[in-house]
């Protein structure tokens, strides 16, 4: 086996990625995808919202 050799890690071969969260922003991503947010430690109130999407073709 042969791999490219890396020198510094990128968001497609890092182990974690973390974004920071911006109002009106939607992050979607495939639900068997290890997943989480830290504590809020701020006075404000943050709203999380989940939901599962399924696509099927059209008949």
């Amino acid at each position: 086996m042969m791999t490219y050799p890396l020198d510094t890690a990128t968001d497609v071969t890092a182990e974690e990625i973390t974004m920071r969260p911006e109002e009106g922003r939607m992050y979607v991503f495939p639900g068997w995808l290890e997943h989480g947010v830290e504590e809020n430690r701020s006075n404000q109130d943050r709203v999380s919202i989940s939901f599962n999407v399924a696509a099927f073709p059209k008949a």
